[in-house]
């Protein structure tokens, strides 16, 4: 414990001027900061408006003794430890005193050498309190997991920090990465991590929508504006008001909805399709891109402008190579969620090494699919290293490019079928695509099993 780390913040509560005195010069000659006071109800006015380490209180005071100003001061549950200064006569006192909660006592007349002893223990007890609060914060700090984010790597820890940070703002976002980082994921956190949190957050990945269709699509538009606009229609920004909207692959938008884009985030006004009057919209916007949004601006698929509209915050997700730390992490979580209380233990050691060594070119999506298909198609109670590679082709490959699946779901299919099901929440294109095959297979199979 360094010097600066002993010093303490010290209160003197005594009605003998001499006292005040001579215990000040005592506690100041050692370097820590004395403020005296003569009454109980001014040392406890003084607790009340500044924070300190110790008080030093006599017992025989007027108006307010030592023991109805201890009793004062544990009863606001105040911080500050409290030593009372008795006379032999009053030993009694001090040991109630002590079952009141008090430190400690000293008696009169205070010897300098027993002052220092004194002192110096509630520096040390002060000293590790404070250790142990920075240890809790420094544990707290330190997360394997932030809502459904799973990570306990240093870049994890970074982007968690900076969730933190954004917790009770409503600015914009723009999150970008490769894909499979888990952008949808973090927006997610981020609005459930926000003042918008009970309202409307809607998703959108703007590669699905058709460049024609686009202004529609964000702004609305109203009946007759074009071809097969049969009716009034509400665009994404005036569904999503008062909420929030993730728009996922922003680049993927012309660059005319780009501007049109940044007049509506700018201005807070959109007007639909065909319309002459505007909309008051107030969305919370954020964007997404597995492009580098510096590179995108260069290459001329982002708006320069845009682009610094919506760098507010920039969060960028490290892909899973640059996290390898986490592979076994997320492993544990992704077979547990699906089922299997084993685990990480679900996986041999050398398949554990396996997939450690992997460089995951989709990232946390492949990663969780392959747990998936594992689950499905290993026949034993542990995945070994040969059960990987067929389902590392699959998903290098895609799912419609794998015979052996076709094989793999013959020889059992009604169980593997099952299972699919149960993972996919029985939601059937999931678990056509989990198998390996075509939804209407799926169907098909599905139809022969239940007249079997």
């Amino acid at each position: 414990m360094s010097f600066m780390e002993k010093m303490l913040k010290i209160l003197v509560v005594d009605d003998d001027p001499l006292v005040r005195e001579f215990l000040q010069d005592a506690l100041c000659q050692l370097g820590h900061e004395v403020a005296v006071v003569q009454s109980g109800i001014e040392g406890l006015n003084a607790l009340l408006t500044q924070e300190f380490d110790l008080v030093i209180c006599d017992m025989m005071m007027p108006k307010m003794d030592g023991l109805e100003f201890l009793k004062a001061v544990k009863g606001r549950k105040l911080s500050a430890d409290v030593v009372i200064v008795t006379g032999f006569a009053s030993i009694e006192s001090a040991v109630e005193a002590l079952k009141l909660g008090a430190y400690d006592y000293i008696q009169k007349p205070v010897r300098h050498e027993l002052l220092l002893s004194l002192v110096n223990r509630v520096a040390e007890k002060r000293y590790l309190l404070r250790e142990n609060i920075l240890l809790k914060e420094t544990i707290s700090r330190y997360r394997w997991q932030y809502g459904d984010i799973i990570g306990s790597s240093q870049k994890m820890q970074s982007l968690y920090s900076l969730l933190e940070r954004l917790k009770g703002r409503t600015i914009p976002v723009l999150i970008y990465g490769e894909s499979g980082t888990g952008k949808e994921l973090v927006a997610r956190t981020i609005w459930k991590e926000s003042p918008r949190c009970n309202d409307i957050f809607i998703a959108v990945n703007c590669g699905t929508i058709v460049d024609t269709l686009a202004e529609s699509e964000l702004f609305g538009h109203v009946q007759g504006s074009f071809t097969g606009a049969y009716r009034d229609k509400k665009g994404l920004f005036e569904a999503t008001n008062g909420g929030t909207l993730f728009l996922d692959e922003l680049t993927e938008l012309p660059l005319s909805i780009q501007a049109k884009l940044l007049r509506a985030i700018e201005q807070k006004k959109i007007r639909k399709v065909g319309d002459t009057k505007e909309i008051d919209v107030d969305v919370r916007l954020i964007v997404a891109t597995n492009q580098d949004p510096d590179m995108a601006v260069e290459k001329g698929i982002l708006r320069k402008d845009l682009y610094y509209r919506l760098n507010v915050v920039s969060i960028k997700l490290p892909p899973l190579r640059e996290r390898r730390e986490d592979i076994d992490l997320l492993l544990d979580y992704f077979v547990k969620k699906n089922g299997i209380d084993a685990g990480i233990e679900f996986f041999s050691k050398e398949a554990l090494e396996a997939l450690r060594a992997y460089d995951w070119p989709g990232n946390v999506r492949e990663l969780e699919h392959l747990v998936q298909r594992l689950i499905i198609f290993c026949d034993s109670n542990k995945v070994r290293v040969e059960d990987l590679p067929l389902f590392k082709k699959e998903t290098c490959e895609g799912p419609n490019a794998n015979s052996s699946t076709d094989l793999a779901l013959k020889e059992n299919e009604a169980k593997l079928i099952q299972k699919a099901l149960k993972i996919a929440q029985g939601n059937k294109l999931k678990a056509a695509k989990l198998l390996g095959i075509n939804p209407s297979t799926l169907y098909r199979k599905l139809k022969k099993i239940s007249q079997e």
